[in-house]
């Protein structure tokens, strides 16, 4: 119960500058405080100011109400050019549509079938670029089935407003409707085998091996040299193949996904030292927690007496509850752990690996006959990162969303409430056991095929830790910061809690569950890779 405490106020703590900035940002335009503007009228949300059609607010069906981003103009698929598929007629139809992108099916003439995808701009021109290079350089250098792209503009300076490319449709179904068990009945088809899905994984697994084989020196983004400017080809980084290089990282990390992180600036390398990336994710943290407290005090200091209502809603805007000058004093002591915990390397071989951090069933791509992985899609902001991030694929995950956790307390046999509130019968919970035992199963065969271990250890595990951690402490949450400095700089120091701080945090690193492992190695003194 600790544990999940813990774990759900870190959570919480995670977007709290996001949901001051925005609440915020409503009372200075209540203010009447200039704000910047949309180029049009706002058709859902509020307009972001950062480029046209895209917009954000706070999401009141999320339970932490964190800001989301939502499209503010509809693309025009009329202005949809078929030259590019050498076809005297298109047919151009809606296919799904999601925080970021807009994706529609096309039809040739000739029953070609193509997708065509336009990006929101959440991160200008490197988006659309890197995700670009991505594909391109696994269908040049891997056996791996991606789509291929056929034209695309990593410019809004067309037609239609926006970024955009063309795919070639992968033959098969997603996996979702097949893998998920709450949808087999709503989709209608027979329930995958589970000899069927050990099968998948062990394929999955080799796939992941091929990916993780491709070493580069940097940490970033791959990128056409041809797409790049002057300005990043003087710091990108060169690869194996002359026709890509290492550029700017490209993630949600540093694209303008709420209203404080388009406001901050920070270093997007690429970094051939990992603790220049710790440094930069540092910054950025500390600038939007800054830039949060900033236009808080903005909206406390501007007096509204002709609304007192307004006066009283700005009260409730969320604190971060953590003074700037003891925020600087928590940033400079992480600044000072990250000589010991990312360490400049001996070589400078290439040891950072590209991989899949959305492995989920909706982007996998399967024959419905044979059950074999036709294709895996979905390739943006997929950077080049160390090990530390890279864990199973969420398809296999003990938290997979397709497989919800019991309510606390419970157990496997106890009826549990099911998507629709109602309660479940004894068999829908026996089945709901038999289940998570089959996904013990899958895992175990994963980990037998694929090149890294369950459970991050030694360095890793230090190095995710800090990761983990950075936002939280930043946030005023420092029990793991002392826990560590005392690490370092006690060779005695005891897990016996000296104090209140010192105890929640060894707790935390005992029992906190990081996908498929118990981080019980972060006490020891191993240093050995996983």
């Amino acid at each position: 119960m600790t544990t999940f405490y813990n774990l759900a106020t870190t959570f919480q703590n995670l977007f709290l500058a996001e949901i001051a900035a925005v609440r915020a940002e409503e009372q200075l335009e209540a203010s009447n405080i200039p704000a910047p503007l949309s180029e049009s009228g706002s058709a859902c949300g509020k307009p972001s100011g950062f480029g046209y059609g895209m917009g954000w607010g706070i999401d009141s069906k999320d339970v932490w109400e964190r800001p989301g981003i939502c499209w503010t103009e509809e693309p025009s698929i009329s202005g949809v050019d078929d030259g590019y598929l050498e076809a005297k007629s298109v047919k151009v139809e809606a296919f799904s549509s999601g925080d970021i992108n807009k994706l529609y099916h096309v039809t040739t003439h000739d029953d070609r079938t193509y997708f065509f995808r336009v990006h929101i701009p959440v991160d200008p021109f490197y988006k659309t670029a890197s995700e670009v290079a991505t594909i391109g350089y696994l269908g040049r250098h891997t056996s791996i089935p991606v789509p291929e792209v056929v034209a695309y503009d990593a410019s809004a300076d067309n037609e239609l407003r926006f970024e955009w490319m063309i795919l070639t449709q992968i033959p098969g179904v997603s996996l979702d409707k097949w893998w998920d068990p709450c949808a087999f009945e709503a989709a209608k088809v027979p329930q995958m085998p589970f000899e069927s899905k050990k099968t998948l994984v062990k394929q999955l697994a080799c796939y992941i091996n091929e990916l993780r084989s491709h070493k580069f020196k940097a940490i970033g983004n791959l990128y056409k040299r041809s797409d790049l400017n002057e300005a990043d080809l003087l710091v990108s980084v060169p690869t194996s193949d002359p026709d890509f290089v290492l550029g700017p990282i490209a993630s949600r990390c540093c694209a303008r996904i709420n209203p404080t992180r388009a406001r901050v600036k920070c270093d997007r390398g690429p970094f051939k030292e990992e603790a220049g990336f710790a440094r930069s994710m540092c910054e950025l943290s500390l600038g939007e927690y800054n830039l949060a407290d900033e236009l808080q005090c903005a909206t406390e200091n501007e007096p509204d007496s002709a609304s007192p209502e307004k006066h009283q809603d700005s009260e409730a805007v969320p604190t971060t509850k953590c003074e700037p000058s003891h925020r600087q004093t928590l940033f400079d002591r992480l600044m000072a752990l990250i000589p010991t915990i990312f360490p400049r390397r001996a070589t400078s071989s290439p040891s950072y690996k590209l991989y899949h951090y959305d492995l989920a069933a909706r982007n996998i791509i399967i024959n419905p006959t044979t059950f074999q992985i036709t294709g895996i899609i979905d390739w943006e902001f997929l950077p080049i990162f160390p090990d530390s991030f890279h864990w199973e694929p969420e398809l296999i995950q003990r938290n997979n969303p397709t497989f919800p956790d019991l309510p606390i307390g419970s157990n496997h046999w106890e009826c549990i409430m099911d998507y629709h509130g109602r309660t479940t019968s004894d068999y829908e919970c026996w089945l709901r056991n038999w289940e998570l035992r089959e996904l013990e199963v899958l895992r175990s065969i994963f980990f037998e095929t694929a090149d890294f271990a369950a459970d991050k250890k030694g360095k890793e595990l230090k190095k995710y830790m800090f990761y983990d951690n950075l936002s939280s402490t930043l946030g005023g949450r420092d029990g793991w910061l002392l826990h560590t400095e005392r690490r370092y700089t006690q060779e005695s120091f005891q897990l016996g809690c000296r104090d209140n701080c010192c105890c929640t945090a060894s707790y935390e690193i005992r029992n906190l569950k990081l996908g498929g492992g118990t981080i019980e190695e972060s006490d020891s003194d191993s240093d050995s890779d996983s």
